[in-house]
């Protein structure tokens, strides 16, 4: 079983943070973000980790960029289909531009390694279109 961890984008501060040093409480049950009392779940994006690492063994979450020889995937969760999928964002093969496989299929893959996030590369989400 995988562990369940999450890690947190300040949308304002534009990077990673850990809302316990800021005196913020995560509730994982509904996912929520509270100091104070008050709700401050609009000021940050939560992403969870998918239980899958790279071939440096760093943890892949979602919202994740990764490569695998000449294709670059994005970590995504596919509400229908209930998981995680990898998105293909750029590929010389114009047929899997686009197309999402369910994540576990990488999950005895030593040769994906993560190529960033949405957040901090944006501009690797263009090169979608």
């Amino acid at each position: 079983m995988r562990e369940i961890k999450f890690r947190f984008w300040h949308k304002e501060d534009k990077q990673f943070f850990s809302p316990w040093s800021r005196g913020w409480r995560f509730e994982g049950e509904n996912g929520q973000m509270y100091v104070n009392g008050m709700n401050v779940t609009e000021r940050c994006e939560i992403m969870q980790y998918t239980g899958l690492k790279d071939r440096n063994g760093v943890e892949l979450y979602d919202g994740d960029f990764f490569q695998e020889e000449d294709r670059l995937y994005l970590v995504q969760w596919d509400s229908k289909r209930a998981q995680y999928v990898a998105k293909v964002v750029e590929t010389k093969y114009v047929l899997t531009r686009g197309l999402s496989f369910p994540l576990w299929q990488y999950a005895d893959n030593v040769m994906i390694q993560i190529a960033g996030n949405i957040y901090e590369h944006p501009h690797l989400l263009t090169k979608e279109e």
